[in-house]
């Protein structure tokens, strides 16, 4: 390895390390310590738990998780949990626990990314010229629905957990449509 590249790696390891502190202060915990906390999961070993792209970190006692961050909203398909939300962005984490499904909806401005965390789950969507499309989520699958787009999930296995990236999360940016059946 040639000098100069080995010195912008070493410029670049110390400045991820700095990045790293900076965190922990915020947080006021270092990353090894959040990793020793031990959990208990709701999420038995099974062939799904193994498939599923985040492994043990499923082993989280979500509502657990979800009360630190002060956000479990109850829903008739489970509960969210609101990691953070900021004027440009939010994340949560979406946790199907029965095989109901969620209401036909969409979002005046808010535009989603979800990804299959664990669990399968089937999403309704209409697309802009109006023609209703299902699409089959499994571990590490990804979905984008920009703003406007009509959506509704359902867990075809349960527990399902999905992450959701969005824009700015406002509940008077939801619009209810009809209920309708997937």
């Amino acid at each position: 390895m040639n000098k100069e590249l080995k010195e912008r790696q070493q410029k670049m390891g110390a400045k991820i390390d700095m990045m790293i502190k900076e965190h922990d202060k915020r947080v006021g915990m270092t990353r090894e310590e959040i990793f020793d906390h031990k959990f208990v999961g709701h999420f038995p070993p099974t062939q799904e738990r193994e498939n599923s792209i985040v492994g043990d970190l499923l082993s989280v006692d979500l509502h657990s998780f979800g009360r630190h961050f002060g956000a479990n909203d109850e829903h008739e398909w489970g509960y969210q949990i609101r990691m953070v939300n900021t004027e440009l962005y939010c994340a949560k984490l979406l946790v199907l626990t029965n095989k109901t499904p969620g209401s036909f909806h969409h979002h005046k401005e808010k535009d989603e990314t979800f990804i299959c965390l664990s669990g399968k789950v089937r999403v309704l969507y209409k697309n802009p010229i109006g023609l209703e499309t299902i699409w089959y989520m499994s571990p590490g699958s990804k979905l984008f629905l920009p703003p406007g787009m009509p959506h509704q999930m359902e867990a075809t296995t349960v527990p399902a957990v999905i992450l959701e990236i969005s824009t700015h999360d406002d509940d008077e940016d939801f619009v209810e449509l009809e209920k309708t059946e997937i």
